[in-house]
């Protein structure tokens, strides 16, 4: 954890998630890698290759988490960012019923609410993909996607800065 993050109930985690190696499949760790880059104290951002529910700790301690994946391109027009709840309308029926497939960010927001008694606000950022074959290229469709998406993140970021100044 990086040393500029000294209190996580007030910062904000970025999680990308997927596969380096393959193409598309690393959006969500490109656009943590990037997020990172930005160097904000309030932001930790990480990056994995799949969800475990060893995440869910640090899900207990900040106040925002914004998970970053690709999606297939046909399922998507444009990124589709999802406020996750658990136990609410938009969780699948199998996390509702307790069932913990914690590749999903709906499970580990359920898990982390489960163990620690609390959540962070939680976002899902899904990036429309085309390519899921072995190599390090990435399409347009996700080069355009990546953009929007790290443009959606510095909107988050700065409606927490605005939320806590208000405060």
């Amino acid at each position: 954890m990086p040393s500029s993050i000294h209190n996580l109930q007030d910062s904000i985690i970025v999680i990308g998630f997927g596969n380096i190696h393959y193409s598309d499949s690393s959006i969500g760790i490109r656009v943590a890698d990037e997020v990172a880059s930005w160097h904000l104290s309030e932001v930790l951002a990480l990056t994995v290759r799949h969800l475990t529910p060893d995440l869910s700790e640090i899900l207990a301690k900040v106040e925002v988490a914004i998970f970053v994946d690709a999606s297939r391109a046909h399922q998507l027009h444009g990124i589709k960012i999802i406020p996750i709840m658990p136990l609410s309308s938009n969780c699948p029926e199998s996390t509702a019923k307790g069932w913990m497939k914690t590749s999903e960010p709906y499970s580990l927001i359920a898990l982390t609410q489960a163990a620690f008694g609390r959540y962070p606000q939680t976002y899902w950022i899904k990036v429309p993909a085309d390519d899921f074959f072995l190599g390090n290229h990435i399409s347009p469709i996700a080069e355009q996607g990546i953009e929007a998406a790290l443009m959606s993140i510095k909107s988050i970021i700065q409606c927490q800065k605005l939320v806590k100044e208000a405060c």
